[in-house]
């Protein structure tokens, strides 16, 4: 009924988005362009659509189309061009630090000129904390991050997690690194949240603990191959730790073996996927990466071999203490026993003359008391 209509279309292509079918997104934009190709909402949907196909050229010019449409006064379409920025300065494959700088000072300038536009948007405040970060501003960044996570919170129409992990980034950077892994992450079935989690406990040298978060995240994306690199290399650095510990026990040393194992497993099935699919990782790390693992898998054999005889020694240690300890009680036993039986049998010398004298005395009374019954019996009968 109302084939005009732009923002019906728009958010039918939101819903599509939401469901990731893509083509129907970019579907639905254009036929929303075909109605008013300078409708600026619908040029910062496409850009960001150029922008997830990696077209960086063609998402910043339809960012700038946008932003031209409403003479610069548009929020989205400058929160949007600012974005663009900001990734483009981070992009690994052209770090030039010059070009950085650059992106990340009109990055700064469009989200300044949000905020003046409007001083209460969060969005815009929260990059411009992210900017402030990168170029090492932390503890301005880190009050930013806390303001808007302050008002973010006090609100049921504003979801904004990803200001947590910012100030969690900022911590990590700061090297508070139990206040970053403390921080209460939105969620933890989001792989890209316990990849940061999982950098976290790896730079404090808490392999176990990395280990179980990133085999957390690949039991969600079993498909995605940076985490179970990031996995083999995990277990790797805990064997290669535990090895040169200057003392190990059996079970550690047990377990490292184990690990090692499945790192290699982990690194062989990456070359393996190598021929298949295109993983980014350079197939001569991986097999580099396999080869220390059997050099160390070979000195953990000989560590092993020299803790299970250790453990044997220490075992026969024991045994030899525990068999000295049992003939030492039995020793303190048989002495308590010997110094029982002599202190009865002196006791039995000293009350022997006492028993003596009792039965003298008793004899000598009952004489007595024998005679007198006589004698008063002879006297009845003088009498």
């Amino acid at each position: 009924m109302y084939p005009g209509y732009i923002d019906a279309f728009l958010r039918l292509a939101a819903m599509a988005k939401a469901q990731n079918d893509i083509q129907l997104v970019i579907k639905l934009v254009d036929d929303a362009l075909k109605v008013d190709d300078k409708y600026p909402n619908a040029l910062s949907m496409l850009g960001t659509l150029k922008l997830l196909n990696d077209d960086w050229v063609r998402a910043k010019d339809t960012f700038r189309a946008a932003k031209d449409a409403t003479d610069g006064k548009d929020s989205y379409s400058l929160l949007s061009l600012a974005n663009w920025n900001y990734f483009a300065a981070l992009r690994s494959e052209k770090r030039d630090p010059k070009l950085e700088t650059t992106h990340l000072e009109k990055a700064k300038k469009l989200y300044t000129k949000v905020l003046k536009l409007h001083p209460g948007n969060l969005y815009a405040a929260n990059g411009a904390g992210i900017v402030l970060a990168e170029k090492g501003n932390f503890d301005v960044a880190k009050d930013i991050f806390k303001q808007v996570q302050e008002v973010a919170s006090g609100s049921v129409f504003i979801q904004m997690p990803d200001v947590l992990v910012n100030l969690a980034h900022v911590y990590f950077a700061q090297g508070h690194f139990a206040l970053a892994v403390k921080m209460k992450f939105y969620h933890d079935t989001d792989t890209q949240i316990l990849l940061y989690l999982a950098r976290t406990y790896y730079e404090t040298e808490q392999w176990q603990d990395c280990r179980k978060i990133l085999l957390r995240a690949i039991h969600l994306e079993p498909w995605n191959y940076t985490l179970r690199f990031n996995a083999g290399v995990t277990m790797q650095k805990f064997s290669a730790s535990t090895l040169q510990k200057t003392q190990r026990t059996g079970d550690e040393v047990r377990s490292t073996i184990t690990e090692l194992k499945n790192a290699v497993r982990v690194f062989d099935r990456l070359s393996a996927a190598s021929i298949y699919h295109s993983h980014g990782f350079d197939k001569r790390k991986i097999e580099t990466h396999v080869e220390y693992c059997k050099h160390l898998l070979e000195a953990a054999k000989v560590h092993c071999e020299a803790a299970e005889h250790e453990e044997q020694l220490k075992c026969q240690r024991l045994e030899v203490a525990h068999q000295v300890s049992l003939a030492e009680e039995a020793r303190r036993k048989a002495e308590e026993q010997r110094k029982i039986r002599a202190s009865c049998h002196n006791m039995s010398y000293s009350v022997l003359p006492l028993l003596k004298i009792l039965h003298i005395q008793n004899l000598r009374f009952s004489q007595k008391y024998l005679c007198e019954i006589s004698w008063k019996g002879e006297s009845k009968k003088i009498s």
